[in-house]
């Protein structure tokens, strides 16, 4: 039932970003962060890589979200792929959320040297 809760929680990500996309909006980096990393972590567990994150609630940006997802989706792939290629022992991944005064700090950063 576990992973049927999972699969069925991918499709429900995949069906957001390949739905047409909307117009500007201020949306919650948080829920967008998770659902990105929701799509991402299968790939992650099989490259043994362990993902971290620290995320804080109530930081919101204005833009587009499927935009900001991909944008994610290609750092955390690319983490993934030198991870793999360097052939790192006991790889990770972090990913920190903060709102420092009226900014949003997205930190994301690897053991890939």
């Amino acid at each position: 039932m576990e992973i049927l809760q999972q699969l069925s929680e991918t499709i429900d990500n995949f069906r957001y970003f390949t739905e047409p996309p909307k117009t500007e909006m201020e949306f919650d980096v948080k829920d967008i962060i998770e659902k990105s990393i929701t799509l991402i972590s299968p790939s992650f567990k099989l490259s043994f890589i362990q993902l971290e994150n620290k995320l804080e609630k109530d930081c919101y940006l204005y833009g587009s979200p499927r935009e900001f997802s991909s944008v994610l989706l290609n750092i955390l792939n690319n983490a993934r792929d030198i991870l793999e290629r360097k052939k790192i022992a006991n790889p990770k991944v972090k990913i920190k959320l903060s709102q420092v005064e009226e900014k949003v700090v997205i930190k994301i950063s690897d053991n890939a040297g």
